[in-house]
């Protein structure tokens, strides 16, 4: 990763954490490959980052998780599986990827190879977009936030999306249970446990038997 991404990158690991530790619906985030790199730049921009209630792992998510690979499920858009709702037993993957374009499919490729369930958000599904779905990783974090609290897809997605990505509202569950919604598409590759995406992630699990957060830095 370059410097640009890893501040980039650090950013969006502080916002999750905030987001995770603020909600009435807490997740305890694992931040997962966190390499000597990422340290640095952790240490850099946000020294209090020691004092997080976050578990911090240089070990990637096949290594912390290798008891519970059954139990993982990496977000990506590549998926062709598309989330519905949240299981409290899942362990749910972002990759910490900032520049997806360079590393397309990359997440995807990973879950294979490790042999770990995959699944996309359902945003096309309750939101039309005139942008791409790429999402950042905190992005991903407050929608799994919000849907955990509220089970509502849609608001989620409409709340923590940017305007300038939405174009209009995409036909409601009733309708697309109707068949008259437009075809599913994807998010940003995430997961419920993030590792940092130079290093290797970062993940969550919440007191309330949420499903575990993780984000991997890649």
């Amino acid at each position: 990763m370059t410097p640009a991404d890893l501040k980039s990158l650090c950013q969006q690991i502080s916002y999750s954490y905030s987001g995770a530790v603020n909600r009435d619906q807490q997740l305890h985030l694992h931040l997962l490959g966190a390499t000597a790199d990422l340290e640095a730049a952790l240490h850099k921009q946000m020294p209090g980052h020691v004092h997080w209630a976050a578990t911090k792992s240089e070990k990637n998510f096949k290594e912390y998780f290798k008891d519970r690979l059954q139990d993982l499920v990496y977000l990506t858009a590549d998926s062709p599986d598309e989330l519905s709702q949240l299981d409290p037993s899942k362990v749910y993957i972002i990759g910490g990827i900032v520049d997806r374009n360079k590393h397309k499919g990359i997440c995807y490729q990973r879950a294979q190879e490790a042999g770990i369930a995959t699944a996309k958000l359902p945003i096309r599904k309750y939101v039309k977009l005139q942008t791409s779905a790429v999402i950042t990783v905190n992005q991903v974090v407050d929608i799994l936030i919000r849907v955990q609290k509220d089970n509502d897809w849609k608001a989620a997605l409409q709340e923590v999306l940017p305007g300038r990505k939405i174009v209009e509202q995409a036909p409601t569950a009733a309708a697309a249970a109707d068949g008259l919604a437009s075809p599913p598409g994807g998010s940003a590759d995430t997961v419920a446990a993030t590792q940092a995406a130079s290093a290797e992630g970062t993940s969550c699990r919440s007191g309330r038997s949420a499903p575990t957060d993780v984000t991997e830095a890649t």
